[in-house]
């Protein structure tokens, strides 16, 4: 049987309104990608046309995950999150879900013995008392409970300078032998950087020389960070885009051996578990150039509403859910042992 083609009336409908949460110019490429993977779908389920469940099914797998709102306004009139009621009282912002979920995944065993393993956690949040920041603790308690050494730092509180390199080093070698008048520097603040070769020493004078020395002498790394209007935090992307600068221009290896163990916390305020996948995946990718590999994720959601995720005292919301904090616990104790 040929690819259906031929939409419902209500398919049709769907259609147009999943491609108006989309910029005019993606339109084309969105209708064609959605219509083809729909047609696939309604192939392999034996029917001739595209209905509406057919194309929603389609289009919720070739838009990001973080489109779930949009498809649960759609799918339902009335709001399923619950996320509304966390707004009109503290009794009602209390009695709300927080989910937290741990991925599964069976890993590598870790190389040494728990009891000789240094764990470096990162909070990318700007709040110490926050949701993000409460669950790093929890996943650093179970590391120690397991004999790991654990050590956290606050990114909010270190000096991240912003490099104003905006050169490829090879690049600039490159076409310095070919133009030996070029006026323009390699990098303002690099000093004895002579070649491609030979990696100069970096002079921003921010904190990021010792904080790149704690990463490398960390077994594991735990990077904790909060998803704000789609994205993570600006901490952790100043942090991310700092750390391959200097490793860049002062480092002849990344940060050295195997790839180090690592382990990913997230937080956001839409209740739905998947919503932000997209972003971890995207921060767990970058990790691993960097040359941590997560081999634990933790996330939670629902932490939102009339206080912003933090209870009168202006303390995480998810402190009231132990069940949901332990899942961060029990990550932290695999992450140095290894054992499920």
């Amino acid at each position: 049987m040929p690819s259906p083609k031929k939409l419902t009336a209500d398919a049709e409908q769907s259609l147009a309104t999943v491609l108006g949460w989309c910029a005019p110019i993606l339109h084309a490429r969105r209708r064609e990608n959605i219509l083809r993977l729909a047609g696939l779908l309604a192939l392999e389920k034996g029917v001739r046309e595209i209905d509406r469940a057919t194309l929603i099914e389609a289009a919720r797998l070739v838009l990001h995950p973080g489109h779930a709102p949009l498809f649960a306004r759609m799918e339902a009139p009335v709001d399923p999150s619950g996320v509304k009621q966390t707004y009109l009282n503290l009794e009602s912002y209390y009695a709300a879900t927080r989910i937290a979920k741990r991925w599964e995944f069976t890993g590598p065993k870790p190389e040494k013995p728990a009891g000789e393993m240094k764990v470096l956690a990162l909070n990318a949040s700007p709040r110490r008392e926050g949701n993000t920041c409460t669950l790093i603790d929890e996943a650093l308690r179970g590391a120690a409970a397991a004999g790991a050494g654990v050590e956290k730092i606050h990114l909010a509180e270190v000096n991240i300078g912003h490099c104003v390199n905006t050169l490829i080093q090879r690049d600039y070698f490159i076409a310095k032998k070919q133009l030996p008048a070029l006026e323009i520097s390699y990098c303002e603040y690099a000093r004895g950087c002579e070649d491609e070769a030979h990696k100069g020493a970096c002079a921003l004078m921010d904190d990021m020389p010792s904080l790149y020395a704690k990463i490398q002498a960390a077994d594991a790394v735990i990077v904790g960070f909060p998803i704000y209007s789609g994205w993570e935090s600006a901490l952790l992307s100043n942090f991310l885009e700092r750390w391959d600068r200097y490793r860049n221009c002062t480092q002849n290896q990344p940060i050295g051996g195997r790839k180090k163990r690592g382990m990913v916390i997230s937080t956001w305020g839409y209740l739905d578990i998947t919503t932000n996948d997209h972003i971890l995946e995207n921060n767990i990718t970058k990790l691993y150039y960097r040359g941590v590999s997560a081999v634990e994720v933790v996330v939670a959601c629902g932490v939102v509403g009339m206080l912003s995720g933090l209870d009168t005292e202006g303390r995480a919301i998810i402190r009231r859910f132990p069940d949901e904090m332990a899942k961060a616990y029990a990550a932290g104790r695999t992450l140095v042992t290894g054992e499920r």
